[in-house]
């Protein structure tokens, strides 16, 4: 406690002083980032039917994303965390498949070997490294070929491009539906 003789030194000591006014905050410029373009609805009525291989079609006629383009597709609902850590490439994982230089019929071969493989070994986190097609051509016709391979696979729940140190535009995060047995 303070005498009265304190308090009175402390009050002449104060009384010219302003009082602070409310801090300033600074507001952090928020960094837009490209919305990844919307996948279609699904065309096959069934969905084997890609990783049967009777749905090729012509490339030119999907084409839908470039090498930079990126890529995000969700099947239902997702918990809010386990979509976050697929998009931002926290979990390592647990499989990968480099489909580098392959043709698609090859492609289509390759992955659905890995997809049965992970499903048998109860690998849920995926990579697929796709490419970023050739200059040659204006759209990557692999990396469209294994968007619509992936979307149309019942087992797939969610996949999103990769971060650039897995690949970045070129690859795909892959979250896989764990099986019951």
């Amino acid at each position: 406690m303070l005498s009265d003789e304190e308090k009175i030194l402390f009050e002449q000591a104060v009384q010219k002083v302003t009082p602070l006014t409310a801090p300033v905050r600074l507001k952090r410029p928020v960094q837009r980032t490209a919305r990844p373009k919307r996948l279609y609805k699904p065309i096959a009525s069934n969905p084997e039917a890609y990783f049967r291989g009777d749905l090729f079609f012509d490339p030119a006629e999907k084409a839908r994303f470039g090498g930079e383009d990126s890529v995000h597709f969700v099947r239902g609902s997702l918990h809010r965390n386990t979509l976050r850590q697929l998009t931002r490439g926290t979990l390592i994982p647990e499989a990968s498949v480099d489909l580098h230089m392959m043709t698609r019929a090859e492609a289509l071969q390759v992955m659905q070997e890995f997809v049965s493989h992970c499903l048998a070994t109860h690998k849920r986190w995926a990579l697929v490294i796709h490419g970023k097609g050739s200059a040659k051509q204006a759209k990557p016709v692999l990396k469209n070929q294994v968007i619509d391979w992936l979307q149309e696979h019942p087992s797939v729940l969610a996949f999103c491009s990769a971060k650039p140190k897995d690949g970045g535009t070129g690859a795909l995060y892959v979250l896989l539906k764990m099986n019951a047995g």
